[in-house]
């Protein structure tokens, strides 16, 4: 079999490597990474040098941000015709992210009269839910090729790769393919990980780490800056330590004395697969990222949602916290991620004791 794994983070990068190892280990698969995350290029460059995927291809997203762009897009993808593509024949395509460049792929296919299975997979246990939220412009796509006669790639999809394929309640016509889960004892995919993304092992002098959310690039403002400087005022800036988003450029924190991890751009799947991290209390306000990690690999360090602590009307705020708050309490009924919890004013508490 000849696959392509499309990946727009670098969750979903892990998620891509994994499944090399185990599911397609016999198989070719070509991955590409898109440069919406900081130091794209240095992480597709390392990938190159090892011997994991046939081919590593970096796909540059961040040039077509503009309003021009967007809509150039949107005529390519249901006005143009079916023009040739620098691509090769795979069986199975997999992708999380809608994306004009799988229109492109489709039209180009069904010219060809090539036939390729369509797969979805996760993007994270918080993703499950969550299938094929996109914004405005790719919505007025797939409404568009719809009216022009042109194929909807979602209604083509058959897979969906996951870890948890029990937690997944929508789209059950899908035949869900069980992603193996990541253990601390698998030293193949930690040096490859480690290596990728240049990562040393360090010691941790803080007590909580603060893991921030990408709602104020992404135009979902909830006043998570004004949080994380009250959790600093309380706790003490000396024992916080701010991880900021993979995306997330801004020096916000850096500008009011908080100390900012200087790996940010590493997942943190990789950091606890790779660190202890023993001792310290994980905060965050919306990201996925810890509870990831203690449903995956086998860890249960403490981590508090903060999104009851945040008094707003913000809907974005609202609808994310109602998501974590259903996926928690599933977790939770499975014995995994026991010590993640969510704020309670009444019963956890950033106590002034707990300070160094």
């Amino acid at each position: 079999m000849k696959r392509l794994i499309i990946c727009n983070t670098y969750y979903q990068l892990i998620m891509a490597i994994q499944m090399k190892l185990t599911l397609f280990n016999n198989d070719c698969v070509d991955a590409w990474l898109s440069d919406n995350s900081n130091n794209a290029s240095f992480v597709c460059n390392r990938l190159n040098d090892i011997d994991i995927f046939r081919e590593i291809k970096l796909v540059e997203h961040k040039i077509k941000q503009n309003v021009l762009h967007k809509i150039t897009d949107i005529i390519n993808s249901c006005f143009a015709g079916k023009q040739e593509l620098d691509i090769d024949f795979y069986d199975e395509i997999l992708f999380f992210n809608l994306d004009y460049q799988l229109y492109a792929i489709d039209d180009y296919y069904k010219k060809c009269k090539h036939i390729v299975t369509w797969s979805h997979y996760e993007e994270g246990i918080l993703s499950y839910e969550r299938d094929f939220i996109t914004g405005k412009c790719l919505k007025l796509t797939r409404k568009l090729r719809i009216m022009v006669g042109k194929d909807d790639i979602i209604l083509k999809i058959e897979k969906y790769y996951c870890m948890f394929p029990d937690f997944k309640e929508s789209n059950k016509e899908w035949e869900f393919v069980k992603i193996p889960s990541i253990s601390l004892n698998n030293v193949e995919l930690k040096n490859i990980l480690k290596y990728i993304f240049d990562y040393e092992i360090s010691t941790n002098p803080y007590k909580y780490i603060y893991f921030s959310s990408p709602s104020d690039i992404d135009g979902n403002s909830f006043g998570e800056t004004e949080l994380v400087l009250k959790i600093a005022e309380y706790v003490g800036k000396d024992n916080l330590l701010v991880k900021m988003h993979p995306r997330d450029n801004r020096n916000i924190y850096e500008k009011h004395g908080l100390n900012i991890m200087k790996n940010s751009f590493v997942p943190w799947e990789v950091m606890c697969l790779n660190d202890k991290y023993e001792n310290i209390v994980m905060l965050t306000t919306l990201s996925g990222a810890f509870i990831n990690s203690s449903a995956t690999i086998e860890n249960n360090r403490k981590g508090i949602f903060l999104c009851d602590a945040i008094q707003s009307d913000n809907n974005y705020l609202k609808q994310n916290s109602k998501e974590i708050k259903k996926m928690l309490n599933k977790l939770h009924k499975f014995g995994l991620c026991k010590n993640v919890k969510i704020y309670n004013q009444e019963k956890i508490k950033l106590k002034q004791e707990d300070k160094r």
